[in-house]
């Protein structure tokens, strides 16, 4: 998780027995409170049930702490299936990878012992 702003993305069953809650805090601060009061078509965790939410902005420090406060009413227990933090405005999917130095940056010694322990394959 990158440090600064992130967009929180939260995914639970939102079944139809109850109006559950879950508070979400970064380091003890509620930055969002989700309602879980769709209904999906069922009581239980059964695909049509599963929702994502996004908390967008959310900022994070290297040590923070998320904690997620759950509060079930009338029978619908609050079943938390994912949690994701990804870097505020970030595009979707995966991304380019990141050019962290070029082979000129590498001494010659670097380049020897890369070369002497990477595992190169072998033919049938």
């Amino acid at each position: 998780m990158a440090s600064g702003l992130n967009d929180l993305a939260i995914t639970f069953f939102d079944e139809s027995d109850g109006v559950s809650t879950i508070d979400v805090l970064i380091d003890g601060v509620s930055v969002g409170i989700i309602t879980l009061d769709q209904d999906g078509g069922g009581a239980g965790s059964q695909a049509a049930n599963l929702r994502t939410v996004v908390l967008a902005g959310v900022t994070v420090g290297p040590a923070s702490i998320l904690s997620l406060v759950a509060n079930s009413h009338a029978g619908e227990p609050v079943r938390i299936d994912a949690v994701e933090f990804t870097p505020a405005g970030a595009p979707p999917g995966n991304l380019d990878p990141e050019l962290i130095g070029t082979i000129s940056d590498l001494s010659i010694a670097q380049m020897i012992w890369i070369l002497a322990t990477y595992s190169f394959p072998t033919s049938s």
